[in-house]
């Protein structure tokens, strides 16, 4: 079981998950893989701790079970939240800011920054972490912005100062996107 579960840790080292230009599905599909055979060999050492407490024979310790297992399932929520966020970022950045459900993308985005931070501090080696932290990072600070831009207590004087301010008018376009906001 031991020998099982170097092989299952040394697959965790596999290039792929640290490659931000591998194939999004390959890797979420290779982990599931990983997962599957990891969740399989816990059993079996549960089921031999069980036996030699049954016996009275010393009970083995696997400490690398507590390794993998964290190694793996950060692994799983890092490729699984890149695969999510790319959808939701593409979704966000084409739709009009009236359109926006600011709450729900401010719950989205702190369970983002969470995913970030802690593969940031697990995985400081994993390249596919600062391309999701640069993604990420480039929504955070518009998203307030987007916020005060709705803000229905707004004026036409307020308009007419943010227009100047800025350069170009936001209020007159319904079809303003998130998209426009950052380009501009």
């Amino acid at each position: 079981i031991v020998k099982k579960l170097a092989e299952v840790r040394e697959q965790l080292d596999a290039s792929m998950i640290s490659d931000p230009d591998a194939n999004d599905e390959k890797v979420v599909k290779f982990l599931a893989q990983q997962e599957i055979n990891f969740v399989r060999l816990k059993a079996r050492t549960e089921k031999l701790q069980e036996y030699q407490g049954i016996l009275r024979l010393p009970v083995d310790d696997f400490e690398i079970i507590e390794e993998i297992s964290a190694d793996l399932y950060l692994k799983i929520r890092l490729w699984n939240d890149r695969v999510e966020w790319d959808k939701l970022q593409t979704r966000i950045l084409e739709s009009p800011i009236n359109a926006l459900d600011i709450t729900l993308l401010e719950r989205e985005l702190v369970k983002y920054n969470k995913t970030v931070s802690m593969a940031s501090k697990g995985l400081p080696l994993n390249k596919v972490v600062p391309k999701l932290k640069a993604s990420v990072d480039e929504i955070n600070p518009v998203l307030p912005i987007v916020n005060d831009l709705r803000n229905p207590c707004l004026k036409d004087r307020h308009w007419e100062k943010i227009t100047n301010l800025i350069g170009f008018s936001i209020n007159e376009s319904e079809d303003f996107t998130l998209s426009d906001l950052i380009s501009k």
